[in-house]
């Protein structure tokens, strides 16, 4: 019902038959016309979405979507890692070096399955389309519910070029880094949810309804409706992983609690998540499977769908 391509919609429409039929030549030649072999044939979709089985493609996908989502809107790209606490640490956690390697270990984790759906990075931009992780305000906020971030508020501790540089009430945005790394997570960031008219934030009222709390006839006064406060959150339960030790033959299993803000790019997913949705304008799908299905092995070419 969403497509307009006759061909597209023969094909689907035998996807359905039981037992399976085969294809026309046509129509199999149309489907092979859709295969990249290339980067060169991915001009042009710095908007498409972008998709695999595997979180190890997913987690490159989702760098490469925030960044390009920040150059399509000429937006500064905020990026802040994930804090990440042993609760069963052991002595040779004291030495800064080892520490140091452990903890890339964690951040190297791409399946979010595994880390209670909490991401290594946290990257977002003003305008940037997100999508939550983690329930935020239910029933409204939920896993995976979409949106934009309309705001970010930073640590106090972070340069107050941040804030100018995203535009955040200091008049025109300063220049800035194309991409800038927080040394500390910020206490949130705005997101205007999709289809969503609740309001969670409480109104901004002019000096004339100050008392009353605004009035939504006035147009000096501020409501938001639909925009969530999402701030940093942390895994209900330890997630586990094993770990390489330096001068040790040995992997060390490691618990582990997260903190990071719970919002990923829109555009990079696992297939799973994009069910029911409609690609627009495109969809990159990487045609690579976990070992537990059947499939082509890695290495098979990047295809459109």
């Amino acid at each position: 019902m969403r497509f307009d391509d006759l061909v597209l919609v023969r094909i689907l429409d035998k996807m359905r038959i039981t037992g399976g039929t085969k294809l026309t030549e046509h129509e199999w030649m149309s489907l092979q016309a859709t295969e990249a072999n290339t980067a060169a044939y991915l001009e042009g979709t710095d908007e498409w979405f972008e998709a695999c089985y595997t979180w190890s493609v997913v987690t490159m996908a989702t760098a490469i979507r925030s960044k390009l989502s920040a150059r399509a809107t000429k937006a500064t790209l905020y990026v802040v890692q994930a804090e990440d606490e042993i609760v069963n640490p052991w002595p040779e956690l004291d030495n800064g070096q080892t520490r140091k390697i452990v903890g890339e270990q964690l951040l190297r984790l791409p399946n979010m399955n595994t880390t209670g759906r909490l991401p290594g990075f946290a990257m977002f931009h003003i305008g940037m389309r997100v999508r939550l992780t983690q329930p935020v305000e239910p029933p409204d906020a939920v896993v995976d519910a979409t949106g934009t971030v309309v705001g970010i508020e930073f640590n106090s501790l972070e340069p107050q070029s941040h804030t100018r540089g995203a535009g955040l009430g200091h008049g025109a945005a300063e220049p800035v880094a194309s991409v800038v790394l927080l040394r500390h997570q910020p206490v949130c960031v705005y997101v205007k949810l999709d289809d969503c008219d609740t309001e969670f934030l409480p109104p901004k009222p002019c000096a004339e309804h100050g008392l009353t709390g605004g009035d939504k006839t006035c147009s000096a006064c501020s409501f938001f409706p639909g925009v969530l406060a999402v701030k940093p959150c942390s895994n209900k339960r330890p997630w586990q992983i094993d770990v390489s030790v330096p001068n040790e033959n040995k992997v060390r299993e490691t618990k582990v609690i997260r903190t990071t803000l719970p919002i990923v790019c829109l555009k990079a997913s696992t297939l799973h998540v994009l069910q029911g949705a409609t690609a627009d304008p495109g969809l990159i799908f990487h045609w690579v499977f976990q070992d537990c299905l059947d499939g082509p092995c890695d290495g098979w070419p990047l295809t459109w769908l």
